[in-house]
């Protein structure tokens, strides 16, 4: 017996499913606890000062906690 392949179940496989992209809603910094509905604000924000002073903080408060572990 030969078998042939089943063309259409193989072209449903490479297309795959129909159901519509989910977009986010919402992104965040965690680091300042900031939410945006705007991919474009969130990165803005990211170069902002007050992003960089809270990453600064959150650096040197785990140095901290890190250098007292130690001793």
């Amino acid at each position: 017996q030969i078998f042939e392949p089943n063309h259409d179940l193989v072209e449903e496989e490479i297309a795959g499913p129909t159901s519509p992209k989910k977009v986010q809603k919402e992104w965040s910094c965690a680091v300042c606890l900031f939410s945006t509905s705007s991919e474009i604000f969130l990165k803005k924000h990211f170069q902002g000062k007050e992003h960089e002073t809270n990453e600064e903080n959150l650096r040197a408060e785990e140095l901290a906690r890190d250098t007292s572990k130690s001793l």
